[in-house]
């Protein structure tokens, strides 16, 4: 089985989804063949550029909002 499946769904996995994702992918980075290590790299890699994505777009929002705009856009 390819990982292409897993790359796929990494942007919405939730994050006790992430949590075992990675504990895995760093198990076999440890452990595994040469396949899997390859393989565990690429999904890390895959799962940082997410979160880096995903930082992102929260900044782009907030960035250009004054304080009170950020507090009321956060309760509503």
């Amino acid at each position: 089985m390819g990982i292409e499946s897993t790359l796929k769904r990494i942007e919405f996995m939730s994050s006790n989804e992430l949590a075992k994702l990675k504990n895995n992918a760093e198990r076999l980075l440890a452990n595994g063949s040469e396949q899997q290590r390859q393989d565990a790299q690429i999904i890390l890699d895959a799962m940082t550029a997410s979160q880096e994505a995903k930082v992102q777009q929260v900044y782009d929002r907030y960035s250009d909002m004054t304080i009170n705009q950020r507090v009321i856009s956060s309760f509503s």
